[in-house]
Order: structure tokens, then sequence, then C-alpha cells
């Protein structure tokens, strides 16, 4: 695959402002500033999903077209083996891929 290939370039500078935001609003979150109410569709925006009865979360990584690089891979591996529950994720069919059991906290940046 050639390395210029855009989808697998660095993240451009407003995804990582998203995510700089997603983790200004969840440190907002677990020190009460916020509520339920204001921080769900901040979450769910980005991917975050509480899960029912379990204060854990459903991480979803969205993959463009499908397509990931060796170091993405190496990425989302650490994620299942650092944070998931069975330290596992599941693809789904629209090639996202989720994770079970995380904690606000252990949510990668």
């Amino acid at each position: 695959m050639p390395s210029d290939d855009k989808q697998l370039d660095d993240s451009p500078p407003r995804l990582a402002m998203e995510i700089d935001e997603f983790q200004r609003q969840a440190d907002r979150y677990m020190s009460k500033v916020i509520g339920d109410k204001e921080f769900t569709p901040i979450q769910r925006t980005n991917g975050v999903y509480g899960q029912a009865r379990s204060k854990a979360y459903m991480l979803r990584v969205k993959v463009p077209s499908g397509i990931l690089a060796a170091e993405q891979l190496d990425a989302l591996a650490e994620i299942a083996q650092g944070s998931a529950q069975k330290e596992m994720g599941h693809i789904t069919t629209r090639q996202n891929i989720q994770f079970y059991g995380i904690e606000l906290e252990q949510i990668p940046a």
C-alpha cells in the first residue's frame, strides 16, 4: 500500500482538537462539573456509549473503508489488552471495532 495513502496519514489537527475536547469534557464529567444530561451527547458523538447496569463504557472506533496500518492495529491491540473486557474487541458489520467494559478514565486519547 502506498505511504501517501490519505487513509493512513497521521491524525489531522481537527481530529486532535476533537480528542482534546472530549478529554476535557470527560474530566469535567468525572469531576461532577457537568452531569449525565450534558455529557451523554458528547460521549455518543465521540463513539463512547454507557453500558446498561454498569459504570463501564463501550468504545466504538470507526475504521474508514476497513483499512488500518500495522501501527494502528498495534494501538487497537493495546486498548484490548489494557482496558477492554475479556481483552478483546468486536469487529462490526460496518467495519468498526467495539471494545466493551472500559472505564471512562481508561479511554485513550
